[in-house]
């Protein structure tokens, strides 16, 4: 199902956590004089849990305050909004602490330019976020934890963490328990044990949705730090072009799922049985991969750095996932937790699931994450550019008509993940 993120900016997020004991919110001791405000920006969508968190942080601060500014929907407004933050961050009035969205690929293609960092890669080079370092080493929080780790790569540059990620999306596959798992390192060796496996609902299963998540087969396609490319177009090219001359089988009632790691996903339709294995799907080299879905980080002209990471941590705080009211409770409507506890937390509040078997089902995925990553302006231009192949490819299904389609797509992706690295 294709998630509407910022349409979902209408829904109401609510979360009572306001009369939360310090075990429940970890306190740290701030310098932040009497009357001091800190600045706030954030989405329309996360009202709901910031006021919350405000509200909490506030009583562990008496006579402090929190300015929040929430990013307008209407797009013209918004626009205008990011330009008059820009230019205040330009002059080094930024905000003190930014917690935002990063939509994945498949939304709406009049959305994707609406986001105040467009690129969040090259603003962490650029200087807009502050270093986290300092205050992470004193955090007994990295290290007593349940924090998924290897997601901390996306916020990283040159050894140094500006960005932590708040919220993720992955790929699995689930499968009944009592039949075998997928097999080999790679998304090629997965789809041909597939293929060559007896079990047909299996095979079809993977036949059917494999394509759909081909603008991620090869994430991360670029490397900000070396200026490198990492999309290789003839292994991307190859693969394709044996994936559209597969013919597809039927679907109905088929047990075994190919798809995203969400609320509207495949956990939404599975883990209410029982009886799933998960298993994260690797992309070409091998890794499996998680798109950063919402993100946080401390302006670089704050001189509040230290409290800004107080409530900045918060937000990641595993407890904003243990209750449901009329809506979702997680940071970002369909998003996932980023955090086992959170997980935990989670399936509690959305499935009302306690069975440890379950639990640890569903973790198991989790753990195999070896990195997160920010979809990029190239990823939803890919995106596109692969759907649109799909549909030509079932106009000619040739060997001839595909050969050529893909190898298309396949050269301008790679342009324009070259312009994008340079820019």
């Amino acid at each position: 199902m294709k998630k509407k993120w910022l349409a979902a900016l209408f829904l109401s997020v609510i979360l009572v956590i306001s009369g939360c004991s310090t075990g429940e919110m970890r306190e740290k001791k701030g310098s932040q004089k009497q009357g001091e405000q800190l600045t706030l920006v954030t989405e329309k969508m996360y009202e709901g849990i910031t006021k919350d968190i405000v509200r909490y942080y506030m009583s562990q601060h008496p006579g402090k305050g929190v300015k929040v500014t929430y990013l307008p929907t209407e797009p013209q407004e918004r626009e205008t909004k990011f330009q008059k933050l820009r230019t205040e961050m330009m002059s080094g009035k930024g905000a003190d602490l930014y917690v935002l969205g990063n939509p994945d690929e498949q939304i709406d293609a009049s959305f994707r330019n609406t986001q105040l960092f467009t690129n969040i890669s090259k603003s962490m080079q650029s200087g807009v976020f502050a270093s986290l370092n300092e205050y992470m080493e004193e955090d007994a929080y990295w290290k007593d934890g349940d924090y998924q780790k290897s997601l901390l790569g996306a916020g990283q540059y040159e050894g140094r963490q500006y960005i932590i990620p708040l919220a993720c999306e992955y790929y699995v596959f689930a499968s009944p328990q009592e039949n075998n798992a997928l097999q080999g390192q790679t998304l090629e060796e997965w789809y041909e044990n597939a293929l060559n496996s007896d079990n047909v609902q299996m095979r079809d299963a993977v036949v059917a949705a494999v394509d759909d998540m081909s603008s991620r087969w090869q994430q991360v396609s670029v490397d900000y730090e070396t200026q490198k490319v990492n999309f290789d177009k003839q292994t991307w090219s190859s693969f394709m072009k044996k994936v559209l001359l597969q013919e597809e089988q039927d679907m109905q009632e088929n047990p075994y799922m190919l798809g995203k790691m969400e609320i509207d996903g495949v956990i939404g339709r599975t883990a209410g049985t029982g009886n799933y294995r998960y298993q994260a799907v690797p992309n070409q080299f091998g890794n499996k991969m998680a798109s950063i879905t919402v993100y946080g980080g401390i302006g670089m002209s704050s001189e509040q750095k230290e409290e800004a990471y107080e409530l900045l941590m918060y937000f990641a705080d595993p407890e904003l996932y243990a209750k449901k009211q009329t809506s979702y409770t997680s940071i970002g409507v369909g998003d996932f937790p980023v955090s086992e506890s959170g997980v935990k937390n989670y399936l509690n509040a959305h499935y009302q699931i306690q069975d440890e078997t379950v639990i640890q089902a569903v973790l198991e995925s989790f753990r195999e994450l070896d990195s997160g990553y920010f979809v990029s302006q190239a990823d939803y231009s890919f995106y596109d550019l692969t759907g649109g192949m799909r549909l030509q490819a079932e106009r000619d299904a040739s060997p001839t008509g595909v050969d050529t389609l893909v190898t298309k797509i396949a050269e301008q992706a790679e342009e324009e993940y070259t312009i994008l690295v340079k820019e």
